[in-house]
């Protein structure tokens, strides 16, 4: 295909907005796809992939200072928990409890 014929088509584009593209739809279809395919992955594995003590932790209030606060801290907990591995449960428990009340202080 020659420039000319090239420059042709791009006018033609231009002025008939059904005509338009966005560039590769095939390539943008299957962006959509396997990004679809992805997040459904990481939704079905967020529930295998942590322990009861940090579903727990994720939804619990907490009393602090004679109020309850509610706790979104799934992130902090599970940071902590897999630093502090090989720790004893207890151990951990405690020193997540330590880090809790610190953030609710700020």
């Amino acid at each position: 295909m020659d420039f000319s014929k090239i420059r042709e088509m791009r006018k033609q584009n231009k002025r008939d907005p059904s005509r338009a593209s966005l560039g590769n739809e095939e390539e943008l279809v299957s962006s959509n796809t396997s990004a679809s395919s992805i997040a459904q992955n990481v939704h079905h594995d967020y529930h295998q992939n942590h322990s009861p003590t940090v579903c727990f932790f994720s939804y619990c209030y907490i009393y602090h200072n004679s109020f309850y606060h509610f706790a979104p801290i799934y992130v902090e907990v599970s940071l902590f928990l897999s630093v502090l591995n090989n720790i004893h449960l207890l151990t951990q428990l405690n020193m997540i409890y330590c880090i809790i009340l610190r953030v609710l202080d700020e």
